[in-house]
């Protein structure tokens, strides 16, 4: 689907709030974890996927309205980067756009290529 204008969708910090809101309870620790000024981050919980998804969203969400934001997303092999971290940055860009009518699949190149 071709860009019809040069401006994303608006990715509203109350929108990051709600997608990464995974607990059935008020708190909302990674959306706290995420506001925080802390230099550096730790993040726990079950292995990988939840946690993968939510920092992805998050990267996306910088991306978007960060004009200075840089994410390394990267470990020195290759297929790590090619079976885990490509089709994890693809199914939360389907995700954004299909199920919240955040469209950024044609403002992101995603390449395999060094």
């Amino acid at each position: 689907m071709p860009i019809l204008n040069n401006k994303p969708p608006k990715f509203t910090i109350e929108k990051l709030a709600e997608l990464l809101h995974y607990t059935d309870q008020e708190v909302n620790p990674t959306f706290e974890a995420y506001k925080s000024n802390s230099f550096y981050k730790i993040y726990s919980g079950a292995k990988g996927v939840s946690k993968s998804f939510s920092r992805m969203i998050e990267t996306i969400y910088r991306i978007v309205n960060e004009n200075n934001f840089c994410s390394v997303w990267c470990r020195n092999q290759f297929n790590h980067i090619k079976n885990t971290l490509r089709p994890m940055l693809e199914k939360v860009l389907y995700f954004l756009a299909e199920e919240h009518n955040l469209d950024f699949r044609d403002y992101f190149y995603v390449t395999n290529e060094a």
